[in-house]
């Protein structure tokens, strides 16, 4: 996911064999005053036949309210902090390395320039 200049809005897309999938959410309007109104939209646009489809959805307005990156940033921290604090933790030791090992592995394809098998590790 980028934030760039041209367009209002955060930009995340994903590549595969048969299509394209693509969403564009708007950033908060402290970032790019004066575009409040931009909706969010998914684009698929699959490789045959070329045909893309946007469709515009919804977003939660306290999602919205939240902040950046739709709230993300914030939920994250807040997700932390209670893991640190011992009340709860949504995600695991073995989510974060599963996140690591797929980072790892793109990285790979990207070098090796084909899919890589994502083995389950024996942990």
């Amino acid at each position: 996911m980028f934030w760039g200049t041209i367009e209002p809005h955060e930009h995340l897309s994903i590549i595969g064999d048969k299509a394209k999938v693509e969403c564009f959410a708007p950033v908060v309007p402290e970032h790019w005053p004066g575009h409040e109104d931009v909706p969010t939209e998914i684009v698929l646009s699959p490789r045959n036949p070329l045909n893309p489809v946007r469709k515009a959805i919804q977003v939660d307005e306290k999602v919205l309210a939240a902040g950046g990156h739709h709230g993300s940033t914030c939920y994250e921290h807040l997700g932390f902090c209670s893991a640190v604090l011992g009340e709860s933790a949504e995600l695991t030791v073995q989510d974060g390395l599963r996140a690591v090992r797929m980072g790892l592995a793109a990285e790979q394809s990207v070098r090796v320039g084909r899919a890589v098998e994502l083995n389950r590790p024996r942990v």
